[in-house]
């Protein structure tokens, strides 16, 4: 049995002290994997997204990627033309609008393809502006964006939790013999639960997307007041707005001041109301 393995007397041990210690120690490896899992998210996603994988690997599979891309745009085509395609509109949402954004996995396109819709349509930096823009926003659109993000992450984890399972039944493939069919029959199921994770992260990118543009279409207006910025009246002129606050506060050159003030608020300008989604909300509750 997996308990007489010499590799994990050290526990065995510690819980024949009684059930207690064994709770104890349950909870310490419970609360070790989840902090690891959470503080490691960002090298997780990473690699999902194919930053982080060898090159020899991401090339390979950034050309597959790049022809599904091509394959999407003419599907996408056929679509506005109103001919009937095999794809549905989540499909087109699923890749990035130029081909130089595409990445070498699904999951990098899928997470790309929002992170610079902001951008690409009214000129405006999400990723830089990340923080600003969450700030301003309403508390509901806020819970929109978490609650889209929640199963990602979710089956992200999963996907790195699987891989865990697979590395340590390997190691009572090796170590403890008496264990080893019940560890090969957990190593497939757990290789066959990889690909069904990440699958469902990919899927639910959409929503996590669409809540994303929801915060940018109504957030950038109270963010520019919250900046002290008056907007425009035309997308051309926004657009110009959203890069002069780039290359001016962001990246601090002096060449784009000119350009920057003359969308700086005028003395008499009243601003927007703030958001009031959440106490409409509190006030049909009552």
């Amino acid at each position: 049995m997996i308990d007489r393995a010499t590799v994990f007397n050290p526990l065995r041990q510690a819980a024949r002290s009684g059930s207690i210690v064994a709770a104890f120690i349950f909870g310490f490896v419970v609360l070790t994997m989840s902090i690891l899992i959470a503080y490691s998210s960002l090298p997780i996603y990473q690699i999902l997204e194919g930053y982080s994988i060898p090159a020899f690997i991401r090339r390979p599979l950034l050309r597959r990627q790049q022809r599904a891309f091509v394959r999407m745009q003419a599907e996408q085509r056929r679509y506005v033309l109103g001919l009937p395609a095999n794809v549905t509109a989540d499909d087109f949402r699923r890749f990035p609008q130029r081909i130089d954004y595409v990445r070498a996995t699904r999951l990098g396109n899928a997470l790309t393809a929002f992170e610079h819709w902001g951008r690409d349509r009214y000129g405006l930096d999400t990723q830089t502006m990340w923080y600003e823009l969450y700030g301003v926003s309403a508390d509901q659109v806020r819970r929109d964006v978490e609650d889209g993000r929640s199963p990602v992450d979710f089956f992200v984890s999963m996907v790195a939790n699987m891989c865990a399972l697979i590395l340590a039944s390997a190691v009572c493939v090796v170590f403890a013999p008496p264990t080893r069919i019940r560890a090969a029959i957990i190593i497939f199921v757990a290789v066959a639960a990889i690909p069904a994770s990440y699958n469902l992260a990919v899927r639910n990118v959409v929503d996590w997307s669409l809540s994303v543009k929801a915060m940018v279409n109504i957030g950038r207006v109270h963010l520019a007041d919250a900046l002290s910025l008056e907007m425009p009246a035309t997308l051309d002129e926004e657009r110009e707005m959203w890069s002069a606050h780039f290359w001016t506060i962001e990246v601090n050159q002096d060449a784009y001041i000119a350009s920057y003030n003359s969308f700086r608020r005028r003395r008499g300008y009243r601003p927007p109301a703030p958001p009031t989604v959440t106490e409409s909300a509190d006030h049909d509750d009552d």
